[in-house]
């Protein structure tokens, strides 16, 4: 005797429904938010310029003079106190136009803002840990939903530029988001920056040296052009930098104090290394999974043995890698 196949439940069909249930409800969700933009649209704007200064510890720093300096890379670290706590800079920072440079020593820390105040807001928050330890947090973010801003569409100029001291020892650390991002740090007495970059252009320069060599420089960017000079000006110890999509250019030149290793990472794009003179170059390993390469035979000069010595790590997915000198 032969069974009859047996039918189906309507379980299938019900999953059929529940899918389709499913798709309408995320329609009425989207619809919802989509009237509540065009009903309550983008509040009416309220430019304004704010300023803010925070006073932080400050170390003498004695004048050097001509014997003092001499021909040496960073005359002033050998005069400088030792920092177990150095001071905190935490940035996060969303979108806009943002900078950063040197200010006067000694000095507070200002932060001046031009943005919209109906849809922006600037805030920063300062507090102490240990004998000498600090934290100053310096935040700025979009404070209505985005839902709103896709209706009544104005243009966003929105500015924050912030002053640091020169004698002050800190770190340099946190998020910044979208934008255009121009960090012109040299003179200033950083130990450690640790960025991370969202999309947009970013440069990040060392137009002088610092007080003292820095420790450690990381800088990890998403998509856009990310460039930094001059980071021989700050001679860290350990160096990476990556980017996930676009160009990356890591400008070496500079007077580097001591021997340092250079990571530089790229996924898709181009990624750029200007070689210092003075120095001696070892190409630890280049890692290329599709693209093209030039070292243009500039890892063959030979320098002083008692020169620093810069080991390069260089890698990429897609895209071209090229040393200048």
């Amino acid at each position: 005797m032969v069974e009859e196949p047996r039918k189906r439940s309507g379980c299938v069909k019900l999953g059929c429904f529940g899918c389709a249930g499913a798709v309408v409800l995320g329609l009425v969700l989207l619809g919802s938010i989509v009237g509540t933009g065009l009903l309550m649209g983008r509040p009416e704007r309220r430019p304004e310029h704010s300023q803010v200064e925070q006073d932080v510890p400050t170390l003498p720093v004695a004048p050097l003079s001509s014997t003092d300096v001499g021909d040496k890379a960073f005359p002033q670290a050998e005069f400088l106190p030792t920092i177990d706590e150095p001071g905190r800079v935490v940035l996060d920072l969303r979108e806009g136009e943002f900078e950063i440079v040197a200010g006067d020593a000694p000095g507070p820390i200002r932060v001046e803002g031009s943005y919209d105040t109906a849809v922006y807001e600037l805030v920063t928050e300062f507090e102490r840990y240990g004998e000498t330890g600090w934290v100053y947090h310096i935040r700025f973010e979009r404070k209505i939903g985005w839902f709103r801003m896709l209706f009544n569409l104005e243009d966003d100029d929105n500015r924050v530029r912030i002053v640091l001291p020169r004698d002050v020892p800190m770190t340099l650390e946190g998020q910044v988001g979208m934008g255009q991002f121009e960090f012109d740090l040299g003179g200033l007495w950083l130990q450690e920056i640790d960025l991370s970059t969202r999309m947009g252009e970013f440069v990040l320069d060392f137009d002088e040296p610092l007080l003292a060599p820095m420790k450690r420089f990381r800088l990890v960017s998403g998509m856009g052009d990310a460039r930094v000079d001059g980071l021989g000006h700050a001679s860290p110890e350990h160096v990476y930098a990556s980017q996930k999509m676009g160009s990356l250019q890591l400008d070496l030149r500079g007077d580097w104090a001591r021997d340092a290793t250079v990571q530089g990472h790229v996924g898709m794009g181009d990624l750029t290394v200007r070689l210092p003179q003075g120095v001696n170059v070892e190409l630890d390993d280049v890692d290329q999974v599709l693209g093209s390469t030039e070292l243009g035979g500039h890892l063959r000069e030979e320098h002083d043995e008692n020169a620093p010595t810069l080991s390069l790590r260089l890698s990429q997915k897609l895209g071209s890698i090229q040393l200048s000198r």
